[in-house]
Protein backbone atom coordinates (compact mmCIF):
# COMPACT_ATOMS: atom_id res chain seq x y z
CA UNK A 1 0.00 0.00 0.00
CA UNK A 2 1.25 3.52 -1.02
CA UNK A 3 1.36 6.28 1.43
CA UNK A 4 -0.38 9.38 0.03
CA UNK A 5 2.00 12.10 -0.92
CA UNK A 6 1.95 15.84 -0.07
CA UNK A 7 0.84 16.38 -3.93
CA UNK A 8 -1.43 13.34 -3.89
CA UNK A 9 -3.14 15.38 -0.79
CA UNK A 10 -3.28 18.70 -2.43
CA UNK A 11 -4.82 17.51 -6.00
CA UNK A 12 -8.19 17.30 -4.03
CA UNK A 13 -7.89 20.58 -1.96
CA UNK A 14 -10.33 22.23 -5.01
CA UNK A 15 -12.66 19.34 -4.39
CA UNK A 16 -12.48 19.37 -0.55
CA UNK A 17 -13.38 23.20 -0.78
CA UNK A 18 -16.08 23.12 -2.42
CA UNK A 19 -17.38 20.31 -0.11
CA UNK A 20 -16.85 23.06 2.93
CA UNK A 21 -18.36 25.69 1.07
CA UNK A 22 -21.44 23.31 0.27
CA UNK A 23 -21.81 22.98 3.88
CA UNK A 24 -20.83 25.85 5.43
CA UNK A 25 -21.78 28.67 3.10
CA UNK A 26 -18.72 30.98 4.33
CA UNK A 27 -15.63 31.11 1.84
CA UNK A 28 -13.15 31.51 5.59
CA UNK A 29 -14.76 28.82 7.59
CA UNK A 30 -14.55 26.59 4.04
CA UNK A 31 -10.97 27.04 4.03
CA UNK A 32 -10.15 26.86 7.98
CA UNK A 33 -11.50 23.26 7.64
CA UNK A 34 -9.98 22.34 4.21
CA UNK A 35 -6.71 23.64 5.91
CA UNK A 36 -7.32 21.47 9.51
CA UNK A 37 -8.55 18.74 7.05
CA UNK A 38 -5.12 18.25 5.22
CA UNK A 39 -3.26 19.05 8.24
CA UNK A 40 -5.04 16.18 10.04
CA UNK A 41 -4.38 13.80 6.63
CA UNK A 42 -0.57 14.77 6.90
CA UNK A 43 0.08 13.54 10.82
CA UNK A 44 -2.50 10.46 9.85
CA UNK A 45 -1.44 9.34 6.40
CA UNK A 46 0.49 6.47 8.13
CA UNK A 47 -2.87 5.34 9.34
CA UNK A 48 -4.74 4.86 6.03
CA UNK A 49 -5.55 1.45 5.00
CA UNK A 50 -5.49 2.15 1.62
CA UNK A 51 -9.24 0.23 1.84
CA UNK A 52 -10.82 3.50 0.17
CA UNK A 53 -9.43 5.95 -2.02
CA UNK A 54 -7.29 8.89 -1.06
CA UNK A 55 -10.77 11.12 -1.63
CA UNK A 56 -13.18 9.09 0.11
CA UNK A 57 -10.47 9.00 2.93
CA UNK A 58 -10.25 12.87 2.98
CA UNK A 59 -14.00 13.76 2.90
CA UNK A 60 -14.58 11.29 5.50
CA UNK A 61 -12.00 13.42 7.57
CA UNK A 62 -13.69 16.76 6.01
CA UNK A 63 -16.78 16.06 7.49
CA UNK A 64 -15.55 15.62 10.86
CA UNK A 65 -13.96 18.70 10.71
CA UNK A 66 -17.31 20.62 9.42
CA UNK A 67 -19.05 19.15 12.19
CA UNK A 68 -16.56 19.87 14.69
CA UNK A 69 -16.92 23.80 12.88
CA UNK A 70 -20.25 24.02 13.29
CA UNK A 71 -20.09 22.70 17.13
CA UNK A 72 -17.48 25.32 17.78
CA UNK A 73 -20.17 28.05 16.03
CA UNK A 74 -22.92 27.03 18.29
CA UNK A 75 -21.09 27.22 21.42
CA UNK A 76 -19.20 30.84 20.63
CA UNK A 77 -22.16 33.13 20.00
CA UNK A 78 -21.07 36.28 20.43
CA UNK A 79 -22.83 39.02 22.67
CA UNK A 80 -25.25 41.44 20.54
CA UNK A 81 -24.60 45.52 21.22
CA UNK A 82 -21.61 47.17 19.63
CA UNK A 83 -20.46 45.36 17.24
CA UNK A 84 -16.46 47.43 17.46
CA UNK A 85 -16.57 47.39 21.11
CA UNK A 86 -13.87 45.18 23.12
CA UNK A 87 -15.35 42.93 25.47
CA UNK A 88 -15.49 44.96 28.79
CA UNK A 89 -17.38 47.43 26.87
CA UNK A 90 -20.15 45.58 25.36
CA UNK A 91 -20.54 44.03 29.29
CA UNK A 92 -19.84 47.03 30.43
CA UNK A 93 -23.09 48.64 28.08
CA UNK A 94 -25.48 46.09 29.54
CA UNK A 95 -25.57 47.97 32.88
CA UNK A 96 -25.97 51.78 34.33
CA UNK A 97 -23.82 53.24 35.84
CA UNK A 98 -24.86 53.25 39.15
CA UNK A 99 -24.28 48.74 38.38
CA UNK A 100 -27.57 47.90 37.65
CA UNK A 101 -29.20 46.79 34.81
CA UNK A 102 -29.88 48.06 31.84
CA UNK A 103 -32.72 46.20 31.02
CA UNK A 104 -33.23 43.38 33.37
CA UNK A 105 -33.11 39.52 32.19
CA UNK A 106 -36.31 37.51 32.13
CA UNK A 107 -37.10 35.62 35.17
CA UNK A 108 -36.33 31.95 35.73
CA UNK A 109 -39.57 31.31 37.25
CA UNK A 110 -39.86 29.17 40.52
CA UNK A 111 -36.68 26.37 40.07
CA UNK A 112 -38.69 24.17 42.70
CA UNK A 113 -41.52 24.34 40.19
CA UNK A 114 -39.90 23.74 37.37
CA UNK A 115 -38.10 20.94 38.73
CA UNK A 116 -41.29 19.27 39.89
CA UNK A 117 -42.61 19.54 36.29
CA UNK A 118 -39.92 18.23 35.03
CA UNK A 119 -39.96 15.02 37.49
CA UNK A 120 -43.72 14.58 36.10
CA UNK A 121 -42.68 14.89 32.43
CA UNK A 122 -39.31 12.07 33.21
CA UNK A 123 -41.71 9.89 35.12
CA UNK A 124 -44.36 9.75 32.28
CA UNK A 125 -41.88 9.49 29.71
CA UNK A 126 -40.41 6.00 31.39
CA UNK A 127 -43.87 4.71 31.80
CA UNK A 128 -44.68 5.56 28.25
CA UNK A 129 -41.20 3.57 27.28
CA UNK A 130 -41.03 1.02 29.69
CA UNK A 131 -44.89 -0.02 30.08
CA UNK A 132 -46.09 1.17 26.66
CA UNK A 133 -48.66 3.96 28.39
CA UNK A 134 -48.93 5.72 31.65
CA UNK A 135 -50.13 3.93 34.12
CA UNK A 136 -52.87 7.00 34.86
Amino acid sequence: MNLPSDQDLQQHRPYLLRYAMLQLRNPDQAEDVVQETLLAALEGRARFSGNSSVRTWLTGILKHKIIDAIRRKSREQPLTGVEDSTDAETVDSLFKSDGHWQQMPATWGDPEQILHRARIILRECLEIKWFGGASR
